[in-house]
């Protein structure tokens, strides 16, 4: 707890978004089939957002979700997430 409380801001991104004052853009691409990281970086991730104290500037945040039971916490492959990533870089240009 020593270690949390000593350097929040560099291993929780919702203490370090509140340590500087802004949140930059985000894009988050996640796997519904993934429970582990449904339930402990998404939902966290978002209720931090929600609860952020003082944020001068807060950008879009984008939010990507895909069913993939087999793959589970296991990367995209290549040619199944260059679509997520050319919508991101070629059509939305606030990211």
């Amino acid at each position: 707890q020593e270690i949390k409380d000593a350097f929040a801001e560099r291993i929780n991104v919702i203490a370090f978004y509140n340590k500087i004052g802004y949140v930059p853009p985000i894009y988050y691409l996640q796997n519904i089939a993934a429970d582990f990281d449904m339930k402990n970086h998404l939902e966290p991730f978002i209720t931090g957002l929600q609860e952020l104290e003082r944020i001068d500037a807060v950008n879009k945040v984008k939010l990507d979700l895909y069913f993939d039971k087999q793959l589970g916490h296991i990367p995209l492959e290549k040619d199944k997430i260059m679509p997520y990533m050319k919508r991101m870089f070629c059509e939305d240009r606030t990211l």
